[in-house]
């Protein structure tokens, strides 16, 4: 099991094999100072997890998250706090193990938008295929927000996908939009 430790917003793998395990099986973080990985590219530690992705891998007994005295923390207590760091963390994790577990690579969406870019394959070797919007599926959308949401979705040629999560059943619905000309 890979040994981590929690510092703030985000976990920390040190040991330079656990780093390259969890980029090559996931593409899991993001080495200090490195902004896209490409392939053969070398890594060095830290490995920077964010707390989306330290509680999957400790949901699948990958990962162990520890404090910098040594004590060891439960999922429940990782997502707890993780909850006080992040608005709506439960309705957005929901989502990012959704999507992980249909195994697709999900990143930060943040730069377009959105709550996650999400990728068919290795991010630096390809673009995101889709930027997902995380809703409650209570939550209203204006036409002004999706309008805006889609094109920016087609400016960089991804499809704009939300998210509609019901919490009480644990369900997650995806709607994808394709912009489109309307002829005459």
């Amino acid at each position: 099991m890979i040994e981590a430790i929690l510092k703030g917003r985000f976990v920390t793998v040190h040991d330079k094999k656990s780093c390259i395990h969890l980029i090559e099986n996931g593409f899991y973080g993001r080495p200090e100072n490195v902004y896209k990985i490409k392939p053969s590219q070398e890594i060095n530690p830290p490995l920077y997890l964010s707390l989306y992705e330290a509680l999957y891998l400790m949901e699948k007994n990958i990962l162990k998250v520890k404090d910098s005295s040594g004590k060891e923390y439960t999922t429940e207590e990782l997502s707890k706090m993780a909850s006080q760091v992040y608005p709506n963390f439960s309705v957005k994790y929901m989502v990012y193990r959704d999507l992980r577990d249909r195994g697709l690579i999900v990143r930060p969406g943040i730069k377009f938008g959105c709550t996650f870019a999400v990728y068919k394959d290795t991010p630096g070797v390809v673009h995101a295929s889709y930027i997902v919007d995380v809703r409650r599926e209570c939550d209203k959308i204006s036409p002004e927000e999706l309008l805006r949401a889609a094109r920016l979705a087609h400016s960089v040629r991804k499809k704009f996908v939300i998210a509609c999560v019901n919490e009480e059943k644990g369900q997650v619905r995806y709607i994808a939009f394709k912009r489109g000309r309307v002829g005459v």
